[in-house]
């Protein structure tokens, strides 16, 4: 069983605190209202019994299986390109890139 705690929390809170980088033990912080900085990685986790081909990315990190919306820092990313086997570029774009 998960059990999580839900809080509404005012834009003005979280512009202040910023993005922070989820890599377990780094302090990176980029300003929540900035652009992100080259480099700096999106990194979005969801769990679906199927491939959800038919939803944009705000559909499928607004809905119920998304697990993780966050950032990881250019070190970071770097860091997980490592630990990740080459799978090739991909075959077309993204699902509603188009």
């Amino acid at each position: 069983m998960k059990v999580a705690e839900v809080m509404n929390i005012r834009r003005e809170k979280l512009s202040k605190a910023g993005r922070r980088c989820a890599w377990k033990g780094c302090g990176e912080r980029v300003d929540a209202e900035a652009e992100l900085p080259p480099g700096w990685l999106w990194l979005i986790t969801y769990w679906s019994p199927w491939p959800e081909t038919d939803k944009t990315l705000l559909e499928v990190v607004m809905g119920s299986f998304c697990k993780r919306d966050a950032v990881i820092c250019s070190w970071h990313a770097k860091e997980l390109e490592r630990l990740l086997e080459d799978i090739g570029p991909l075959d077309g774009p993204p699902a509603g890139a188009a």
